[in-house]
């Protein structure tokens, strides 16, 4: 993928990798561990300020342009969706079958995590009729 103007190139690899260069300068501007497996798609927001990666695990996440910092991650089912925030925030509508959230060493299953979050402080489910923030 390549920003609006030109300035910025990215590319994924088939181990997720995301590689990400200042088409100026020629330099690296930063490496991300993106994916399980393949990255099978890249664009870029025609602002410039973030962009997307999809991969072959079936989550898309969106990440800023000029730091590679996590944004989100989305993921989709038949009778759903989640969104997972990089600070413990998610929110999920529908049914999100075999969704799994890992915390730590431990793995929960969505269901579980509703129960747990008042004890995992970071962790913090968005109600259905609360606006998804991201902070940007």
């Amino acid at each position: 993928a390549v920003s609006e103007g030109g300035t910025w190139l990215g590319a994924g690899d088939g181990m997720g990798t995301i590689h990400a260069w200042n088409t100026t300068t020629s330099r690296s501007l930063y490496r991300l561990s993106a994916h399980v497996g393949e990255v099978t798609a890249l664009v870029v927001d025609p602002l410039g300020k973030w962009f997307a990666s999809a991969g072959a695990d079936g989550a898309v996440k969106m990440w800023r342009l000029d730091t590679g910092a996590l944004i989100a991650t989305l993921m989709a089912w038949p009778n759903g969706w989640a969104v997972l925030s990089p600070d413990g925030r998610y929110k999920i509508s529908g049914e999100v079958g075999d969704f799994w959230w890992a915390s730590g060493l431990c793995r929960f299953g969505v269901s579980d995590l509703d129960d747990l979050a008042p004890y995992l402080h970071s962790l913090r489910r968005i109600p259905e009729d609360e606006p998804l923030d991201l902070g940007n």
